[in-house]
């Protein structure tokens, strides 16, 4: 089984997606994972295909022809699929604060300490109603592993929320 990753970016269709989808069918390849978000006026989907051989090399040949008649972007890239890694605690984090054009660099920074890979990691940036105030929702899973100490990383992450006036929470991925 061969892998595809693919992006794309451009202005969101509903037109578009479906055509994106009837492709993928049509050269016999599947979705195994997909992300799609509005950023801006902007519209991005990431997706990993898969598929065999033939089917994700007709994927390639095809998608640019699409994406061009479709007037969006695409990156394209084979992967290979990684085996879930041993012995590891799927962890949340959420992260409410004013808003810091930092904050998002500090907290990879404080996991990249420890070895803790980040899985997925988004962010919102917003007012709420009646207040200029600019807050943000950061949202993150990462992958503890097994032989950290858990209560000594969830202590030194609340101390450096409290350091940096953060509402946090940190617990267990159900």
């Amino acid at each position: 089984m061969q892998q595809l990753v693919i992006c794309i970016l451009g202005l969101y269709t509903s037109d578009s997606i479906k055509q994106l989808n009837e492709l993928i069918l049509k050269c016999g390849g599947q979705i195994d994972e997909c992300r799609m978000t509005t950023l801006g006026e902007q519209f991005t989907m990431n997706l990993l295909l898969s598929g065999s051989w033939d089917a994700i090399a007709k994927l390639e040949s095809q998608l640019g022809f699409l994406c061009d008649k479709l007037g969006v972007q695409l990156i394209k890239q084979r992967t290979q699929a990684v085996a879930p890694p041993d012995q590891v605690v799927p962890y949340m984090v959420e992260v409410m604060s004013t808003y810091r054009a930092d904050l998002i660099l500090t907290l990879t920074q404080f996991f990249a300490r420890y070895d803790i890979p980040i899985t997925e990691c988004s962010m919102e940036r917003y007012s709420p109603p009646r207040n200029n105030t600019q807050l943000c929702a950061i949202s993150m899973n990462i992958s503890v592993p097994a032989q950290l100490m858990l209560v000594n990383l969830r202590n030194e992450f609340m101390d450096l929320c409290d350091e940096l006036n953060l509402d946090a929470v940190m617990g267990p991925l159900k």
